[in-house]
């Protein structure tokens, strides 16, 4: 397993895992995003991303294979932090994204 960074890349895989029902946990709003707000999110993080120092990651097999997401958040001033993952359907249950959290 590998953890890295998102890059303009990965746009595809972030745009189609946001539109993915399947993708997405069952407690978070369904919306549709066009790939392009994706790659303004990418270029020009809102104000919100900005006050909170966030940051995306990529979980990959070894093959490259994308199959999830990591996000971390900071909220500034406070200080609080927040992390969260998401893993597509066929590989959830294999403890995946929680082993990339170690």
């Amino acid at each position: 397993m590998n953890l890295r960074v998102v890059e303009r890349d990965d746009l595809d895989f972030l745009a189609e895992s946001i539109n993915d029902i399947d993708f997405n946990s069952e407690f978070l709003p369904i919306a549709q995003t066009p790939k392009a707000n994706a790659l303004r999110n990418f270029e020009s993080p809102s104000q919100v991303a900005i006050v909170c120092e966030r940051q995306r990651f990529i979980i990959e097999k070894k093959d490259g294979t994308r199959i999830g997401t990591i996000a971390h958040w900071l909220s500034q001033p406070e200080g609080f932090s927040e992390i969260g993952y998401e893993v597509v359907r066929l590989e959830r249950g294999r403890a995946k994204g929680r082993r990339q959290l170690n």
